[in-house]
């Protein structure tokens, strides 16, 4: 067990602050108002001899009723490597203590077997270069439950100390997820979390919107050494919320909805001669109460801007998505945080903008309400546009592991989505490296059963969502807060600590996870263009300001992404300073698509929403499509998307992408706000390009002949 993974905090058995903490926090056992007054002195007497052990071993009753024995146990800082772990997000205000008697759900998440061999059993199923022997030959999600399950000794070690402080299968506690053991629900009071973590759990609040979160104090929490070793994490413990990747929503006025609707009635080629106005250079426009005038995004612009029409019209004249609700083509959208869809709004929208055939959807869990989240809004109503008939399953989770959780649920299905989109995500410094880790092994199980997972890259640039890159460095800041604190002591790393200032030096970008998962494909954003008038024309895309694209600081370059790295590096002509970002890391976006000014209908009006929470769903839509179509042939689903990708830019570039040359993403302000500039071929701004759909379709739909 390395130090940098688990740091020793106390031992409760000697260590006296430990029982003065406990005892400000909880109230101790009752005495019996029945006992003998010469009882009570004697054990007065006692417990003032040996107040340190008598403490830790007398049983205590939590207030909700769940006996909790304190140990003597040798506590260490669980989830130690995570920097800066004190870190609170601007948004984020300590409010106060969580009462003793508050319950919650904490999730266990178990070291899990055989992860070592995971980047190896992903590539035989998902890289062409196995075509052969091994591509896409995919596993059953019980096999892959099966082998990566916790050891026998691990998920015994764990449910006895469970056990111990009272939370058994039995007494309805603790849950197991899957019948492996992975992941365990353990159902507890505040008073025993503190208790059985060590921590001091505390209220936040969201100065934004005013929703509450439970956190630990500092980020510092605690595990017994011989329970840590067998623990990814804990939670909910050290993180906040994900944030959605919907940065602007504005309402269309009455004229510009009449305009549009105008606009989409007329027949393709006519579209821009009577409805709207058009320019000199043939560009059309639909004038905005605030000014603005370029044509906003549709299902029918999308379609004709990335040579969909055609593929999608052939399908339905010969007879395809005939079966579509019954087919194992499934695509589906997670969704978080309190963001649900509307069935009337969806109809709407299937009705204005003549979306046909429909999906149906299903809600994940059928508990699920309906609401007016203008986040699962676009992404139910954009998957369904550009998958058209697909079954869609909009699954929601409601728990603060939320990927880990995300991919149980997954590979609970009988019919999984074959395709998933997540429009969410978070700083990677703030969720952790641990975190990260085990939500990336998740998605590469995920991988294995043949799903595809599209993740928004982020709608910050490479500033992260504190409005400014990080000031300072990583390390220096896990050391300062480690040494800072009363309890748990030491944090320190091997590398060697650096001042924390405002020089420029000092500034770092800031990666978005999941779009930095190397098991996931990152959707960018760009803007503009026009439409082509043959799929070998360039859309002549510009990249969206505050598309989030950079390079991981905890997952190192994948084999099938290094040749385009290489070629970035060398075609760039500017180049951000390279304390900025780990130049080996794995890049993000791996492709792009129109993220500003995509017309929703939200609560019975159209609005217009930008981020890239709305190119995500709409590549995966495209990959339901093509899944569809390999499906009708009798083959399988594309599976882990990206080593299919770079293999066909890598044979020829630019051919089943429009490459975006113009325009850069949001930087740290010591650097002018720029952080990367596009470049000729892949760029960390907007990946491969957008896509050149026929293409795509073509070479997707044969990849493994």
């Amino acid at each position: 067990m390395s130090s940098s993974e688990h740091e020793p905090l106390i031992n409760t058995a000697s260590h006296s602050l430990y029982n003065e903490l406990s005892v400000n926090r909880k109230a101790g056992s009752k005495v019996s108002s029945s006992r003998s007054w010469l009882k009570i002195v004697l054990a007065l007497v006692a417990m003032a001899a040996i107040a340190v052990f008598v403490y830790c071993m007398i049983p205590h009753q939590s207030t909700a009723g769940a006996p909790i024995v304190a140990k003597p146990y040798n506590f260490v800082r669980a989830e130690a490597s995570r920097t800066p772990f004190g870190n609170i997000p601007k948004a984020w205000v300590e409010k106060q203590e969580c009462p003793d008697s508050r319950s919650f759900t904490m999730t266990f998440a178990l070291k899990q077997q055989n992860t070592d061999d995971l980047h190896e059993h992903v590539a035989a199923v998902s890289h062409p270069k196995n075509k052969d022997t091994t591509f896409h030959q995919y596993w059953t999600a019980d096999e892959v439950r099966a082998y990566f399950k916790p050891s026998t000794d691990a998920l015994d070690t764990v449910t006895a100390w469970l056990s111990d402080n009272g939370f058994t299968e039995a007494n309805g506690k603790v849950e197991m997820v899957s019948k492996y053991g992975n992941v365990l629900k353990v159902s507890l009071s505040c008073a025993d979390a503190n208790r059985l973590l060590n921590a001091h759990y505390m209220l936040y609040e969201n100065s934004r919107t005013g929703k509450q979160h439970l956190r630990v104090e500092d980020g510092v929490y605690g595990l017994p050494d011989f329970i840590a070793e067998h623990v990814d994490f804990v939670s909910p413990t050290v993180r906040f919320p994900l944030q959605h990747h919907t940065l602007s929503v504005q309402s269309m006025d009455k004229k510009a909805v009449d305009a549009l609707r105008s606009h989409l009635s007329a027949s393709p080629e006519l579209r821009g001669a009577d409805a709207v106005e058009v320019d000199g250079d043939g560009g059309r426009h639909v004038h905005f109460s605030d000014g603005t005038s370029e044509i906003p995004n549709t299902p029918p612009q999308i379609y004709e801007l990335y040579s969909m029409s055609d593929t999608l019209a052939s399908l339905v004249a010969d007879g395809g998505l005939s079966d579509y609700s019954t087919s194992t083509c499934r695509q589906g959208v997670a969704s978080f945080i309190e963001q649900y869809y509307s069935d009337t709004d969806l109809s709407l929208f299937e009705e204005y903008m003549d979306v046909s055939p429909i999906s149906t959807t299903e809600r994940v869990p059928a508990t699920q309400p309906q609401g007016y989240g203008s986040e699962a809004e676009l992404d139910v109503q954009y998957m369904t546009s550009t998958g058209p008939g697909i079954y869609t399953y909009v699954i929601y989770i409601d728990d603060d592991d939320i990927f880990v959780t995300l991919a149980e649920q997954v590979l609970d299905m009988h019919l999984p989505p074959l395709v998933l989109s997540i429009s969410y995500g978070a700083d990677e410094y703030e969720l952790g490296q641990s975190w990260v880790e085990r939500c990336n092994t998740e998605f590469g199980k995920l991988a294995l059963i043949g799903t595809t997972i599209l993740a928004s890259s982020g709608d910050s640039g490479v500033k992260g969502n504190d409005d400014d890159c990080y000031q300072g460095d990583f390390e220096m800041l896990h050391e300062d807060l480690a040494a800072d604190k009363a309890v748990g002591g030491g944090g320190a790393r091997s590398s060697s600590p650096r001042s924390v200032s405002s020089s420029s030096s000092t500034y770092k970008f800031v990666p978005t996870f999941p779009a930095s998962s190397p098991y996931v494909t990152a959707v960018g954003g760009t803007e503009g263009g026009t439409i082509p008038s043959s799929v070998s024309e360039s859309t002549g895309e510009t990249a969206w300001l505050e598309s989030g694209g950079g390079f991981s600081m905890y997952f190192d370059a994948p084999d099938w992404q290094t040749s385009a790295i290489s070629g970035y590096f060398a075609n760039a002509e500017t180049l951000p300073d390279s304390e900025r970002y780990t130049a080996t890391g794995r890049a993000y976006p791996d492709i792009s698509a129109q993220s500003v000014d995509y017309v929703i209908a939200y609560d019975l009006s159209f609005y217009l929403v930008s981020g890239t929470s709305a190119s995500s769903p709409t590549v995966a839509g495209m990959i339901s499509l093509i899944n569809y179509a390999r499906i009708q042939e009798g083959k399988t689903s594309l599976g882990f998307l990206n080593p299919a990708l770079y293999a066909l830019y890598d044979a020829s570039p630019n051919f089943y992408f429009n490459d975006v040359v113009e325009g850069y993403n949001l930087g740290c302000s010591v650097d002018e706000d720029v952080g990367f500039y596009t470049a000729t071929g892949y760029d960390p701004v907007t990946g491969l390009g957008t896509p050149k759909f026929s293409r795509l379709y073509s070479a997707l739909l044969a990849i493994d002949d």
